[in-house]
C-alpha cells in the first residue's frame, strides 16, 4: 500500500509529464501566486512552480512584489523561459501587454511638453514616470532653472508631479531627456562677412588683443598684431573702454561664433584708395608731365613695401 506521500509523488510526477508535452514558451496559462520573495513570485501553474521575476511583473519599476501581487492571487501570465531539467519555468506578467516603447517616438517628441511624477532621485538628476514602462531623466543642470544646485533633492521630492519639455528621444537606448524648462533655442546672429567695414564698441583690452562690441549678440577680436599700433604700444592708453571704431573683417568663425578683425587692414585699405584716386586723377588731367609719372610710381613702390611688410 502506497502512502500519502507517495500517491502525492506520484500525482506530481503526473502533472509534470503532462505539462512538459504541453507547455512551450510564448504560451499564456493561468496559475495561483504561492510565494511572494523580494526578487520575485512563485506560481503554481499545475505540477510545477514557475517564477515571475520583479522586472517581469510590470513595465513600470516595481520595488516590491507585495505592491502587485498578493498569496493566493490567481495570475495569468505568459511563458518566457523552460528548463526541464532543472524544472525551472520563467513566467512574465508584462509580456501579456504591448511594450509601451512600440510608438514612443511619436507620443514624446522633442520640444513637447509633458506631466509625469518624480520616481528616484540620484547625484546627477531625476527619474520622471511619464507612463508605466517610461522613465526620462531630468539632468541635474535641467532642475536649477539656471541655478546651480548641489542635488536634485534641493528641487524635488519622490513622488512630487512635474512638468516638463522632451529635449531628446533614443528609442533604441530607451532613453528620454527632459528638462523643467523649454530648451531655448539659438539666436539667429547675422555675422559679416570678409572684407566688410564694420563699427564697434571698445569692450575690453587684454594682453593678446582688443574686444570690440559689434552687436548685442556679436563681440570680434582685433589681435595685437591688427591693432596698427608701433610695437610696444599700450593698448590699455590706445584703446579705452566705449571709445568707437571702425574695423575690417579678416575671418569669420560662424560654428564657433568667432569673428577677426582688423584696424592695419583700414589703414592698407585708405592708402590703396588713396593711389587709386591719384592714378584716377592722374588720367583725367591734360598735364603730361613726366615727373608726376615718376612721382606715382614712387609712391605706389612705397605702398607694395609697406603692403608686403604688413
Amino acid at each position: 500500500m502506497l502512502s500519502r506521500r507517495a500517491l502525492l509523488e506520484e500525482e506530481n510526477k503526473s502533472k509534470f509529464d503532462k505539462l512538459r508535452e504541453t507547455l512551450t514558451v510564448g504560451k499564456e496559462v493561468s496559475g495561483k501566486v504561492r510565494s511572494l520573495q523580494n526578487f520575485g513570485a512563485f506560481v503554481d501553474i499545475g505540477g510545477i512552480d514557475g517564477l515571475i521575476p520583479i522586472s517581469e511583473m510590470s513595465w513600470g519599476r516595481i520595488e516590491n512584489p507585495a505592491s502587485v501581487l498578493s498569496q493566493g492571487q490567481d495570475v495569468k501570465v505568459k511563458v518566457i523561459g523552460i528548463d526541464w531539467d532543472k524544472r525551472r519555468v520563467s513566467l512574465s506578467i508584462k509580456a501579456l501587454s504591448a511594450d509601451p516603447w512600440a510608438g514612443a517616438e511619436e507620443r514624446y517628441q522633442p520640444g513637447s511638453k509633458i506631466k509625469g511624477k518624480i520616481a528616484r532621485l540620484l547625484p546627477f538628476g531625476v527619474f520622471v514616470t511619464l507612463e508605466d514602462g517610461i522613465d526620462g531623466l531630468i539632468h541635474i543642470s535641467n532642475l536649477g532653472a539656471g541655478r546651480r544646485i548641489k542635488h536634485p533633492r534641493d528641487v524635488v521630492d519622490v513622488g512630487q508631479e512635474v512638468e516638463g519639455y522632451i529635449l531628446s528621444v533614443d528609442i533604441a537606448s530607451r532613453k528620454i531627456s527632459v528638462s523643467l524648462q523649454p530648451e531655448s533655442k539659438p539666436k539667429q546672429i547675422d555675422y559679416p562677412k570678409v572684407g566688410d567695414m564694420v563699427e564697434g564698441v571698445v569692450e575690453k583690452v587684454m594682453n593678446f588683443g582688443i574686444f570690440v562690441k559689434l552687436s548685442d549678440d556679436l563681440t570680434a577680436l582685433i589681435p595685437n598684431s591688427e591693432a596698427g599700433t608701433p610695437k610696444g604700444s599700450d593698448h590699455n592708453k590706445i584703446f579705452t573702454a566705449g571709445s568707437k571704431l571702425q574695423a575690417a573683417v579678416i575671418d569669420v568663425d560662424a560654428e564657433n561664433g568667432k569673428v577677426t578683425i582688423s584696424l592695419k587692414a583700414v589703414k592698407s585699405r585708405e592708402e590703396q584708395d588713396e593711389y587709386k584716386t591719384y592714378v584716377e586723377s592722374m588720367k583725367k588731367s591734360d598735364n603730361n608731365d613726366p615727373e608726376l609719372g615718376v612721382l606715382g610710381e614712387k609712391l605706389k613702390s612705397v605702398l607694395d613695401v609697406k603692403n608686403g611688410s604688413a
